[in-house]
């Protein structure tokens, strides 16, 4: 049953990153946090503009189509995220569309969610935006991207391509490329 392998295979990747998080040296722990506490706060910067244009309303009357392959967005820098805020790990559901969704929305906060998740919008969105807004975004949205690729270009287990997408426990995520 697919499903039951999707939570299996979850299960042992958040058991083993947090593993080497833990024996993480300290001075990559420091470089790894700092980068990453700079991608939350850009992501709630642009989860705000979102917001700002009733963004959670609109995506309410849609049921989030655009959440269909969440299954496959969290990466490396997210389930990281979690650990230092001290934020549980979500439980996904992979029944549902999108794992990471329940009955209270987004099991992620905005700053912690994949890169996907918070730099998509939808046409409806982005008209919404004034143009200055709009640049805003599409700046923030390229910094945060930037943020990702520079973890992907230091561990071996990150990456822009979600952590489910392998399909298979990788050896070690936190070695240094």
């Amino acid at each position: 049953m697919p499903t039951q392998q999707d939570n299996l295979l979850w299960q042992e990747i958040t058991a083993r990153i947090r593993e080497e998080w833990v024996a993480l040296a300290a001075e990559e722990k420091e470089w790894a946090t700092g980068h990453i506490l700079q991608i939350v706060k850009k992501q709630e910067q642009l989860h705000q503009l979102f917001l700002d244009v009733d963004g959670a309303e609109i995506c309410c009357q849609c049921d989030g189509d655009c959440c269909g392959h969440g299954k496959f967005h969290p990466t490396l820098v997210n389930l990281l995220a979690c650990l230092i805020v001290n934020h549980p790990l979500p439980e996904p559901d992979f029944s549902r569309h999108c794992p990471y969704i329940g009955p209270d929305g987004c099991l992620f906060p905005p700053g912690l969610r994949p890169y996907n998740c918070v730099s998509f919008i939808c046409e409806q969105i982005e008209c919404s935006l004034e143009p200055s807004r709009q640049d805003e975004f599409y700046r923030l949205e390229k910094e945060i991207r930037q943020a990702y690729e520079l973890f992907a270009d230091r561990y071996v287990g990150a990456g822009m391509r979600g952590i489910l997408i392998r399909g298979a426990i990788l050896p070690t995520y936190l070695s240094r490329r």
